[in-house]
């Protein structure tokens, strides 16, 4: 059965950059032994393998044939490319799955320590898109143990504890997800990978954002930038960027739009590739753009989102575009074209309790409902607003007490208390277009 996933990963999106190859023909990969693996560029080329039968009849006789001879370096070359471009195309095949985890069950002690991080690595990314949190961190606790003895073996290690700190930070145990965190940091910090290195301070900084330490957030995305600009990697740097233009809105919403400037001007550069990265900070434009009121910029930029999204060809992104082009028909219409799918997203969200995304929909809906003076809906929908607002704060201020409650004493938990119902209330009326 295949299995289509989200792109979307833990906090922020993030990928693993550490498995992402540049070449289009074989990819090099080093082994423990010192020997090079090469992914078999008939199975690695081809993004839809797992729609292909003949490449699933290629891929069984070619991994049985390599269990047969004994031929475990093919064995873990056949494996890793299936899961190499599983995690690029967003698609598990659970056959494929399946065979991993057999495999490491019956020749895991024949495997080298770096062999076995990666493919547990991978099989902990899998499970975490997969929402099995609780699974993930107990598969991963079990290498966890094995110790680092050359530059490959850290940085494959870096990867699991990556895995482990993400499958915490969702599971909702914030502290073990940040030390957890760290050790991948330390164990990237002993290589020259400095993708690697930028992944987990790029994690660092999302997850410190989301517990309330907006100070070391901002810090370390700042170091993450950095890193991308060593690099010369303008899809992290993009991807960096737009989440620090986030952390300013949340914390200083008036200054943040001028901040949207030196992203356009990397995007500028053309070295962009990542059509996310490209769709994310064209959505951070429109919101500027609407609070603006700027309807002919808008004109030119919502048809570019739409085709990016089409391009992208994502169930979530195509009701993103719903909503986003509503909001743009209210401004240069003053009605919402096509309601009837902007209300059946409205209703699988609450259906779902996202009600974040709720309020930004019912304020399109206000908005509409003032454009046309219909008073009555507007005093409804503004109801309705105030009363997502208090959850907001409400969800928001329960979080961080649970985050901050074994490090601080009652009196300063107050004062974080009533800090944050005042700055989370100024935040999401900018975000949500309310000021």
């Amino acid at each position: 059965m295949v299995k289509k996933v989200s792109k979307y990963f833990s906090v922020i999106g993030l990928f693993f950059l550490f498995f992402s190859c540049k070449d289009a023909e074989n990819t090099i990969y080093k082994s423990s032994d010192g020997s090079e693996k090469k992914y078999t560029s008939w199975f690695a080329q081809e993004a839809n393998f797992q729609k292909k039968t003949e490449y699933k009849e290629k891929f069984k006789s070619a991994y049985n044939n390599a269990l047969k001879q004994q031929d475990y370096k093919k064995a873990n070359e056949l494996l890793l490319s299936a899961f190499k471009i599983m995690h690029d195309s967003g698609v598990y095949d659970n056959y494929y799955v399946g065979l991993l985890y057999d495999y490491l069950k019956k020749h895991e002690p024949k495997l080298a320590i770096d062999d076995v991080l990666t493919f547990y690595a991978h099989i902990g990314e899998y499970e975490i898109y997969n929402g099995d949190y609780q699974k993930c961190i107990s598969t991963l606790q079990k290498v966890i143990a094995l110790q680092p003895y050359n530059y490959q073996t850290f940085s494959e290690k870096g990867n699991v504890y990556y895995c482990l700190s993400n499958a915490y930070f969702n599971s909702g145990d914030v502290d073990k997800a940040m030390a957890e965190n760290e050790n991948a940091i330390a164990c990237f910090n002993k290589t020259d990978f400095y993708s690697g290195q930028a992944l987990v301070l790029h994690n660092k900084a999302s997850m410190s954002f989301e517990s309330g330490n907006e100070a070391e957030a901002i810090a370390a995305i700042d170091k993450t930038i950095a890193l991308y600009k060593k690099l010369d990697d303008a899809d992290g740097l993009v991807s960096a960027s737009i989440n620090k233009y986030e952390f300013i809105v949340k914390d200083l919403p008036a200054k943040a739009h001028p901040y949207l400037d030196s992203i356009s001007a990397i995007i500028k550069t053309g070295k962009v590739k990542s059509d996310f990265s490209l769709l994310h900070f064209n959505t951070l434009k429109l919101r500027k753009f609407v609070k603006e009121k700027n309807v002919s910029a808008l004109d030119t930029l919502v048809p570019e989102m739409e085709a990016q999204a089409q391009k992208i060809n994502l169930p979530y992104w195509n009701d993103e575009m719903v909503v986003f082009k509503s909001q743009y028909d209210v401004l240069k219409y003053g009605k919402v074209l096509g309601k009837d799918k902007l209300l059946s997203i409205l209703a699988d969200l609450k259906k779902n309790n996202s009600i974040s995304y709720s309020a930004y929909i019912i304020s399109i809906l206000r908005d509409e409902a003032a454009a046309q003076k219909d008073l009555n809906k507007v005093l409804a929908y503004s109801k309705e607003m105030e009363e997502i607002e208090k959850k907001l704060r409400e969800e928001d201020i329960q979080f961080k007490v649970k985050t901050y409650e074994k490090k601080i004493d009652t009196a300063k938990k107050e004062k974080i208390i009533a800090q944050q119902s005042s700055k989370i209330a100024q935040s999401y009326n900018y975000i949500l277009g309310l000021a």
